[in-house]
């Protein structure tokens, strides 16, 4: 789910995602490190803090309150949105 999330912010805000990249590429040119490593690092702590995201969510919303599952339509609207269905 991680991957489908990540994939579809990259598809809705491509101009986004240059230009972070291209501050990761400016900083990582100013300190003097190499840009295939800045952006492997910058490309990792994002796809880790995706998934540290949805494993404490849940868990943040039920101890806040307001929190229910989706009805089935709500499903099928997130799954139409994400681009993919159930298994």
């Amino acid at each position: 789910m991680t991957l489908a999330l990540a994939f579809a912010a990259i598809r809705r805000h491509p101009c986004s995602i240059m230009l972070t990249a291209l501050v990761a590429i400016l900083t990582a040119s100013l300190i003097g490190t190499s840009v295939q490593i800045a952006l492997a690092v910058w490309a990792a702590v994002a796809l880790a803090s995706f998934e540290l995201w949805s494993a404490l969510e849940p868990i943040a919303l039920k101890r806040l309150g307001g929190f229910r599952e989706p009805t089935s339509a709500e499903r099928q609207r997130l799954e139409a949105a994400l681009g993919r269905s159930p298994l």
